[in-house]
C-alpha cells in the first residue's frame, strides 16, 4: 500500500467510525510521508490546501474530494487554481 492509499484508508475508517457513534462530519483531513518523501493526502472537504517542506524548498498541494462520488483527489495546483482560490 503506498502512502496516498494508506491516508485514503484511514480517513475512510476513522469517518464510518465517526459516523457510527453519530458524529456529523463536519471536516476530516489526513496527511502522512513516507521515509522516501512521498506525500499523501485524503480529505472530506471539497479542497484542503496544505505545504510540504523539505530540503529542496516548499510545494503548494490540494487534497480534495469528490462530494458526489467519494474519490480522492491529490495534485499540485497549477496558476489557473491559484487564481480562482479562496485562499487568503
Amino acid at each position: 500500500m503506498n502512502v496516498q492509499e494508506a491516508c485514503e484508508k484511514a480517513l475512510m475508517e476513522h469517518w464510518r467510525r465517526l459516523e457510527r457513534r453519530g458524529y456529523k462530519n463536519r471536516g476530516i483531513s489526513v496527511i502522512a510521508m513516507d521515509h522516501q518523501g512521498n506525500t499523501g493526502a485524503a480529505t472530506t472537504l471539497e479542497e484542503f490546501p496544505f505545504v510540504v517542506a523539505g530540503e529542496d524548498g516548499c510545494r503548494l498541494y490540494v487534497a480534495s474530494m469528490d462530494q458526489e462520488t467519494g474519490k480522492h483527489f491529490l495534485f499540485a495546483p497549477d496558476e489557473e487554481w491559484l487564481k480562482n482560490s479562496k485562499l487568503d
